[in-house]
């Protein structure tokens, strides 16, 4: 081979090389979408549901769960101390029925405060105040997860709900086992 052309192989060689490094790099990293239903009664006959999107990370040639990257429930139900029940999230103006799916006003990504990465395979959330419902009605949602790299996310969630009239609604802690998914259903 020429020199010339020896120099030109070697250039396409290498910008070969660093257009696939980015794509590798991104490869490492990647969200995945769960989605499923809460082990509680819904409200006004709408499912309880969960829709969780997780970050992996690459660790030693396998993906594993990094953190939490996005949550949203709907039509959860609390139980009031009067014996009523209630919701956390939007609702219809009009008729009061659930609106569409509820999340928290803020959730810890990496570098902020509070802040907390899956760990063996586990993760937890305590959120209060502001923080726990981006609409301001949950005054409190905890989370636990469990995910593995090719199941589902499983673990459990309990919201409450502080009503002047109602007193301290409270969800219990309830399981939920959400199912991968390619994308989000819509609220119904």
């Amino acid at each position: 081979m020429r020199p010339g052309r020896m120099t030109l192989v070697v250039i396409a060689a290498m910008c070969a090389v660093l257009a696939v490094a980015p794509q590798t790099a991104v490869a490492g990293k990647k969200k995945r979408a769960y989605e499923g239903a809460v082990a509680t009664q819904g409200v006004d006959g709408q499912p309880p549901t969960i829709q969780l999107k997780v970050q992996f990370k690459r660790k030693g040639g396998k993906l594993v769960p990094a953190y939490v990257a996005n949550l949203k429930h709907r039509a959860i139900t609390l139980f009031c101390p009067d014996g009523t029940t209630t919701f956390v999230g939007p609702f219809n103006a009009e008729s009061g029925a659930v609106g569409g799916f509820a999340q928290p006003g803020f959730i810890p990504y990496p570098g902020a405060v509070g802040f907390k990465p899956f760990k063996k395979g586990r993760y937890s959330l305590t959120l209060t105040g502001e923080d726990a419902d981006s609409n301001g009605t949950a005054d409190l949602l905890q989370l636990t997860t469990r995910v593995s790299s090719k199941g589902a996310a499983t673990g459990t969630i309990r919201l409450v709900a502080n009503s002047p009239t109602h007193g301290s609604c409270d969800s219990g802690t309830v399981s939920y086992t959400a199912h991968r998914v390619a994308s989000f259903s819509p609220a119904p």
